[in-house]
């Protein structure tokens, strides 16, 4: 049987801060707790790959992973008391661009698989779901259609 999650990281202390990050946004983003029970009846994790995803068959997402190298990067949240809890021993924080990119993964599983993957439906859930002090990742990733619902929604 094929993995759920391609080239998934199973490291125990990679998968703790998998959840960790995602009980930040719930938290401390703006995903609610409906949300947060809905994302975790789906296949999700860390992958050792060049970008995440969001699969959905059939009208319905059924799984999602953010990359293994935005885990590993060194920034780290900017004036934000976070967890102590990163198996690195480099830094004692999650990085910020890994919030980032859980909370970009998860506003398309929230987004209608029919709907325009980054299209305004997308950007109000992200706008939401995304800690305003890291939604700058975003206008380096879509620039342009970044830049317009942003301003637009903020």
């Amino acid at each position: 049987m094929a993995p759920r999650i391609p080239k998934a990281v199973k490291a125990p202390g990679v998968q703790y801060d998998f959840w960790a990050g995602v009980e930040y946004l719930r938290d401390y983003g703006g995903l609610t707790a409906a949300e947060f029970k809905k994302i975790t009846l789906l296949d999700c994790g860390i992958s050792n790959t060049k970008r995440g995803r969001a699969c959905h068959k059939n009208g319905k997402y059924y799984k999602f992973y953010v990359p293994y190298w935005a885990y590993l990067k060194e920034d780290i949240f900017l004036g934000l008391e976070v967890w102590p809890i990163r198996s690195n021993p480099n830094t004692d924080r999650l990085s910020s661009l890994f919030v980032y990119y859980l909370a970009h993964e998860i506003s398309h599983v929230l987004n209608s698989p029919k709907a325009k993957s980054h299209g305004r439906r997308f950007y109000e859930i992200f706008t939401r779901v995304c800690p305003v002090e890291l939604q700058h990742y975003e206008l380096t990733y879509k620039t342009k259609t970044a830049s317009k619902y942003i301003k637009e929604l903020v």
